[in-house]
């Protein structure tokens, strides 16, 4: 491949000035980094419409008006004889609306139980109005009775309590969104140190899963995150075996993410459930331009062993800055596609902060690394040798694609097929919107909405 003159002249300059480049590369990382930690989480379903969108306007408008905040719901279950009406099942429910009401970021006008509200029956002069736990039940007797005013009353019936008596609600409307996730989990600590029998006490509701989402988020985040970088490492140490190689792209790994969150910080956008892939494919991409550079270096280490630092690495960039620019532009135009397209903003900004990270990814391959290579001692790979000695991958692809071209009709047939098989899957993807679904089926979160919808007429 013929190096371009221009392209020769940059990277002799960027290497004739490494420490510089270094060093400003360390400090524009350390800047953008800094505007991580101030990233707002929005795991609410509103997220994934526009603000102007009329349904969101109309929707904010009801909530101002009326006071309207998602809640987080406490079931109590009972598959006993009797179901939810004996006495200690309604003291429970009782003891549970006494102490969520009295929770700071709980509205106690807004909690909803049978424990607050009131049965309403006909009589000759209008009507009557009176306590489902007026007074509070503590025999049987007084539990079958509100099971009868209960049948009487079809309003409550499937949503305050399941119509087969197996279950009832705690409703508690939210003051503070932002801080649902401790209310919820205030709430569960509360309930762990009840006295709860036979009964089954689960907790769910919008507000418990939105709040705790931006938990989940995190938690996922500490796993998923340093295990891509990790596997990422490993593949480095194996495809190179030396330390420069393994450790560099891993520098650029830090700036890329470092970029994508800072900016995305700084630009006062939100993270959202699906910007928690954002980093692990930023990973994977921002190391593509490393392994193709530090490649061509230890081919020309190989070739030119008498070379100097900066001959062998303004050669090797000369002859990669081509490819590497054209694969970044090629991946910044789908990521920007996405950003132009996609309504919805979670995903406009899941584009274009990827198009930015990938962007960083090149800056900095161009930059930084050749400035790195031109003052480290960058050894020789045991994994890339001379013409006369056999390599072990390119021996691999090399023999596939002979097999490929000695039968290219089984080739083709299984590349149809491949496809066929591709495009009969996407009939099977299931669009599932639900907040829920985010969650693993083992998650208490997920058992308890799961539970409650089983038995109630809908969350």
């Amino acid at each position: 491949m013929n190096a371009s003159p221009r392209a020769g002249a940059f990277f002799k300059f960027v290497t004739s000035w490494p420490k510089a480049t270094i060093f400003l590369t360390m400090v524009t990382i350390g800047i953008l980094g800094s505007f991580v930690p101030g990233l707002h989480k929005d795991t609410s379903s509103d997220a994934f419409i526009a603000n102007d969108d009329p349904v969101l306007v109309y929707r904010e408008y009801v909530r101002e008006v009326f006071g309207l905040e998602d809640p987080i719901v406490i079931a109590v279950m009972n598959d006993g004889e009797t179901g939810i009406y004996n006495p200690h099942s309604f003291q429970l429910v009782g003891k549970i609306t006494e102490i969520v009401s009295g929770l700071n970021n709980v509205d106690p006008d807004k909690v909803t139980s049978l424990a607050t509200e009131s049965n309403i029956v006909g009589t000759f002069d209008g009507m009557e109005v009176t306590d489902f736990f007026d007074p509070d039940p503590v025999t049987l007797e007084q539990a079958d009775g509100i099971r009868k005013a209960i049948s009487d009353f079809p309003l409550y019936q499937g949503a305050l309590v399941a119509r087969d008596g197996s279950a009832t609600l705690i409703v508690a409307e939210l003051i503070d969104q932002k801080i649902a996730d401790e209310t919820y989990q205030e709430i569960l600590e509360l309930i762990a140190e009840l006295p709860v029998g036979n009964n089954q006490v689960h907790v769910a509701g919008e507000g418990a899963i939105s709040g705790y989402l931006a938990t989940y988020i995190d938690n996922d985040a500490k796993t998923l995150n340093p295990l891509a970088g990790l596997v990422i490492t490993l593949v480095l140490f194996v495809a190179f075996r030396t330390l420069a190689g393994t450790l560099l792209p891993n520098v650029i790994v830090m700036g890329t993410v470092a970029a994508a969150f800072g900016f995305m910080s700084a630009y006062g956008v939100s993270f959202y459930v699906i910007t928690n892939g954002l980093a692990t494919i930023l990973i994977g991409i921002a190391v593509a331009d490393s392994i193709h550079i530090l490649s061509q270096i230890y081919e020309e280490k190989v070739r030119t062993p008498e070379a100097g630092r900066q001959e062998i690495t303004v050669r090797a960039m000369s002859k990669m800055w081509k490819p590497v620019t054209l694969t970044s532009v090629t991946t910044v135009a789908g990521f920007m596609g996405l950003w132009l397209g996609a309504e919805m903003p979670p995903m406009k900004y899941f584009g274009l902060f990827a198009a930015v990270g990938v962007t960083a990814a090149w800056f900095y391959s161009m930059t930084f690394l050749p400035a790195v290579l031109a003052v480290t001692n960058v050894k020789p790979s045991k994994l890339f040798v001379g013409a006369n000695k056999n390599d072990v991958y390119g021996e691999i692809l090399k023999r596939l694609g002979e097999a490929a071209l000695a039968k290219p009709k089984l080739t083709l047939v299984a590349a149809v097929m491949i496809a066929a098989l591709g495009t009969y899957g996407t009939t099977k993807v299931l669009v599932q919107e639900a907040q829920i679904e985010n969650f693993q089926t083992d998650e208490p979160l997920y058992i308890a909405d799961e539970a409650i919808n089983q038995r109630m007429d809908g969350t």
